[in-house]
């Protein structure tokens, strides 16, 4: 006899679109090895105005001429060049997690003498780590869900919470932490943020909620967060409370422009399929998740919008599933800021409501 299914729903939108690479923003400005300069250690917590280094100059009419990176480039980086004096002087926050290098290159011209070459310098700034992070969660799918069976003996693990924090080592370091007092079900270890059982009885069917967080060693403090553990099965639970996927209207058959995920909380294989909603141009591979363009996609001569759901179902459960709904549209407009208006793309989103009922 199937047991009852759960629903949890789920909206997806699909769309056709131009590609749009996107550069990486690097750590480092460095353009040579850090031994072809100057190398000055300069702490992120370096306050406002305060000195960071000083040019050499050769005369009292010398001045610094810096060629890379540009000024405004630099500023952004929290340094400015005084190109009388020689003084670099930080400006603004001076922040090793988004840059540990500021690399300086500079000609230094002496007008004291006549038919002297202006001398090249280069500096490396290399900016060192402060205790200033805190630690970041990283655990998925959210919200943050468990089950466990109501009669588990102690010790069982029920959830493993997972953090990381910028700094760098030993400024990285953190521990784990109930919040509102200590659970009288659940053991959390503060060192590798395991949860699990002390082996009081668990009530069938009712929901422990346990509220953590996570600080390090000077103080500072994750976001707190809840683990909501159910005493029995849970149905499987979607990795991303939202997926967004732009499709070029001209994809060709059998491209993969999505893949949907769910975790089995009982740790068994999960199957996937669109149930309802008729005919569509897309498919679901049962085992991966992944969808797949089945039909050419056509502005004009397809609906502008598709109603799906999708169903993950636990493989030997049929009735530990949840169903998620996709609404894909199709539309016409300008795609990433690319200037194309005639684009046209399908829009293709999935959102968790984050709400469920059971059917009977």
């Amino acid at each position: 006899m199937r047991g009852p299914l759960c629903v949890l729903p789920v909206l997806l939108i699909v769309i056709v679109a131009v590609d749009v690479t996107r550069g990486l923003d690097e750590k480092s400005s460095l353009s040579a090895p850090a031994s072809e300069c100057e190398v000055v250690a300069v702490s992120e917590g370096t306050p406002v105005g305060s000195e960071i280094y000083v040019f050499r100059l050769p005369s009292f009419v010398s001045n610094v001429t810096v060629v890379s990176p540009q000024e405004a480039v630099l500023e952004d980086w929290g340094v400015r060049v005084d190109t009388d004096s020689g003084q670099v002087i930080a400006i603004g926050r001076l922040d090793r997690e988004e840059r540990d290098w500021v690399q300086i290159d500079a000609f230094i011209t002496d007008y004291s003498t006549v038919d002297v070459e202006p001398q090249f310098v280069s500096v490396c700034l290399n900016i060192t780590d402060e205790n200033d992070c805190a630690p970041e969660w990283t655990m998925e799918p959210y919200p943050y869900l468990a089950a466990v069976t109501p009669g588990s003996p102690p010790g069982t693990l029920v959830y493993r919470l997972t953090a990381h924090d910028a700094d760098l080592y030993p400024n990285n370091v953190f521990s784990y932490y109930e919040m509102a007092g200590r659970s009288q079900y659940f053991q959390l270890d503060a060192a590798n943020g395991t949860i699990t059982t002390r082996g009081r009885p668990l009530v069938a069917d009712q929901e422990y909620d346990i509220t953590v967080m996570a600080q390090d060693t000077a103080g500072n403090q994750s976001p707190r967060v809840t683990v909501s553990i159910l005493a029995g099965r849970r149905p499987p639970q979607f990795y991303q409370q939202q997926y967004t996927v732009d499709v070029y209207e001209n994809q060709p058959v059998g491209t993969i422009v999505l893949t949907v995920q769910a975790k089995s909380f009982a740790d068994l294989p999960v199957t996937y399929s669109f149930v309802g909603g008729g005919s569509s141009p897309f498919s679901l591979h049962d085992s991966t998740g992944a969808m797949t363009v089945v039909r050419p996609l056509n502005y004009d001569a397809m609906p502008h919008t598709f109603y799906l759901n999708v169903l993950a179902t636990e493989v030997g459960f049929e009735g530990m599933a949840s169903i998620r709904q996709l609404v894909a549209a199709e539309a016409e407009g300008d795609v990433g800021g690319t200037g194309r208006g005639d684009a046209r793309y399908l829009s293709a989103v999935i959102s968790d409501w984050r709400s469920s009922h059971r059917d009977p």
